[in-house]
């Protein structure tokens, strides 16, 4: 049974939220790896894949990571062989996968908030091979609806993406708690639209694009773990 409260839904960001901020340092040698089985020069391969076709991938442009890269490759002037663009791709699924295990907090976290019977949803800007594994990881069974941008074509904060989780979870914007890291202004979008935000920053996290000057002047509803948020449900 609810408790008594204005929500009656809490909506999760993914990376950095539900999930730890994956590890620079890691993500380089995962480029790398993959830069060298292609055959191209890592800091050219970086560029192009991750700083330059991120926007793209995150908005569906590619179907799947293999042809994302094929893609770059074609733009970097290279031709590499099929089994080598598979090996790469095995590369950036591999470190996916160890990107998606949630925090130590996180199945408990949810757990707690469904048998308070909140709905539970889930927004991400992300590439294709997360929806591709959704349904493998712990989180499948918990969340209630998912909005992936590479599905929808859109990215945070358009009012969109946040209009359509709450369609599928059939609530008002109003009657949601928005908990996420605040990167991709999605804080701001939540606000606009009607839910409340809620900013997340765990210590000690080895963050990537984090608009940190931004995310610093939060005066909102603040946590530095996730089972925080059960303070507000």
């Amino acid at each position: 049974m609810r408790s008594s409260n204005k929500y009656k839904a809490v909506v999760f960001d993914l990376f950095g939220t539900l999930v730890s901020t994956f590890s620079s340092r890691e993500h380089d040698i995962v480029l790398d790896k993959m830069a060298r089985v292609l055959g191209v020069e890592n800091a050219l391969f970086a560029r192009v894949f991750d700083y330059d076709m991120r926007a793209a991938r995150e908005k569906g442009e590619y179907s799947t990571i293999e042809e994302n890269i094929k893609v770059a490759c074609h733009q970097l002037g290279v031709k590499p062989k099929p089994d080598d663009i598979q090996r790469a791709a095995m590369y950036r699924y591999e470190f996916m996968k160890r990107a998606l295990w949630p925090r130590d907090d996180a199945i408990q976290t949810l757990k707690r908030i469904k048998e308070k019977g909140f709905a539970v949803g889930l927004i991400s800007d992300c590439s294709p091979e997360v929806p591709e594994m959704w349904g493998e990881t712990p989180f499948a069974k918990l969340i209630d609806a998912s909005v992936f941008s590479c599905d929808v074509g859109i990215k945070k904060p358009d009012l969109r993406i946040y209009r359509w989780l709450c369609e599928r979870l059939d609530v008002e914007a109003r009657e949601c708690l928005y908990v996420g890291d605040g990167d991709s202004s999605e804080l701001e979008g939540a606000l606009k639209i009607g839910m409340e935000p809620v900013l997340i920053r765990v210590e000690g996290e080895d963050g990537r694009d984090r608009d940190r000057p931004v995310v610093d002047k939060w005066k909102g509803k603040r946590i530095s773990a996730l089972r925080e948020v059960l303070k507000y449900v």
